[in-house]
């Protein structure tokens, strides 16, 4: 392997694969092609002399197309005598941890309960819903693997989440996923059960495709939604839920948030070529090298393009989230259900900073209509915002 340029960040999304099994018509990246890091390129990167980074963060594509590449590299870290072991745990523990469609954990359980991977597995709420995004490239869906790989996770005893996408398209099924999603984890969850489920409102088991095209008929349906199901909290006879917990799964769900996008600050993507990228969703896009910061390996250290990521770093110095009508609003301040991605900002505009008007109209009346819905239903909108200051604080 060539001489590695060091490049100061925490983590790398090592993107071990191009390669999908399915044809979400969703998705972000549009190429599937036929390529993968080659092993003897990724192995140099986890001896003590070469580890740049805390942490490797398995991605794709399918990653568990390239679960032998995965593997190879773990065992590699567990063999070095001479690496410092905090570091070889750091790396080790973010290697255990994969995003998968969860289509191929049937087929892999014996490798996954093998080396105790954990799974955060993308299931979009219940059939008709998921099938009508999740796709095969014959055009099946692929809800029922995906609901078995759920089941068999929780048999196996390995660890899992759920996380799916919702697209404009499905706002007038919201209530029915949030459902979909309690119930997934009452049956596969931890214990008690209904404990893990009112907490799993609280984990953001799923977002909302924000730059998709909305409407104002979008809007109002999903102001009815988000009713229908804080209405379904507080006197669904489903669940035998005391006062107490029908009060914190509402609470759950008016402060479900996406994450502070990291990309550029303490996180980087490495593509199959070993080119650096601000995250793993530029690193997909057909025009990619417009967004590269220059390679990993190399003679010399050659790296470039940082008029676009200091745009990105300086929006994480500065705490912001920046779009077309919120403006700059400080992540610590009571916004809800607030998601945000610079990357996708940067494929429908010219701009990381600009987000669709109508994504941002529909956050802004949510932003005004959950406080007047706590209060309706008794509770202080400040017990709201406390719950988001202590959420801030903690990640």
């Amino acid at each position: 392997m060539n001489e590695i340029n060091f490049f100061p960040t925490p983590s790398l999304e090592l993107l071990f694969t191009e390669q999908c099994n399915l044809r979400c018509t969703y998705c972000f990246e549009k190429d599937k092609l036929n390529r993968k890091m080659p092993l003897e390129t990724l192995l140099p990167l986890t001896t003590p002399g070469n580890v740049i980074c805390r942490s490797f963060y398995p991605f794709g594509g399918e990653p568990l197309l390239a679960l032998d590449t995965i593997t190879e590299m773990i065992d590699s870290i567990q063999s070095q005598k001479d690496m410092n072991e905090s570091t070889k745990k750091a790396l080790l523990q973010s290697l255990y941890s994969h995003i998968t469609n969860g289509t191929l954990i049937k087929k892999n359980i014996d490798i996954i309960k093998k080396y105790k991977l954990d799974m955060q597995i993308s299931i979009d709420g219940p059939k008709n819903v998921h099938d009508s995004a999740r796709l095969y490239p014959d055009g099946r869906g692929s809800f029922d693997d995906v609901y078995e790989a759920v089941e068999i996770c929780f048999r196996e005893g390995i660890p899992w989440s759920a996380h799916g996408s919702i697209g404009p398209e499905n706002i007038k099924n919201l209530s029915e996923i949030a459902k979909f999603y309690f119930k997934l984890y009452v049956d596969f969850g931890g214990k008690p059960t209904i404990n893990d489920a009112i907490y799993s409102l609280d984990k953001n088991p799923f977002q909302l495709i924000f730059e998709g095209e909305y409407t104002d008929d979008i809007v109002d349906e999903f102001l009815s939604q988000f009713y229908q199901f804080s209405e379904w909290i507080w006197t669904t006879t489903d669940y035998e839920l005391t006062q107490d917990q029908r009060k914190k799964m509402f609470i759950n769900w008016c402060t479900k948030r996406g994450s502070a996008c990291v990309v550029g600050d303490i996180m980087l993507a490495v593509d199959f070529n070993y080119d650096l990228y601000p995250c793993h969703r530029v690193a997909m896009l057909p025009d990619r090298e417009a967004f590269s910061l220059g390679s990993l390996i190399g003679e010399t250290r050659d790296f470039g393009n940082y008029e676009y990521f200091n745009a990105l770093t300086q929006m994480h110095q500065d705490n912001c989230l920046f779009s077309s009508s919120l403006n700059i609003d400080e992540w610590n301040e009571p916004l809800y259900w607030m998601n945000w991605c610079p990357a996708a900002n940067s494929e429908s505009h010219n701009s990381p900073y600009y987000q669709p008007s109508k994504y941002n109209v529909l956050i802004a009346e949510l932003n005004e209509f959950i406080p007047e819905l706590a209060v309706y239903y008794g509770i202080p909108p400040q017990e709201l915002e406390k719950k988001i200051e202590n959420d801030t604080r903690g990640r």
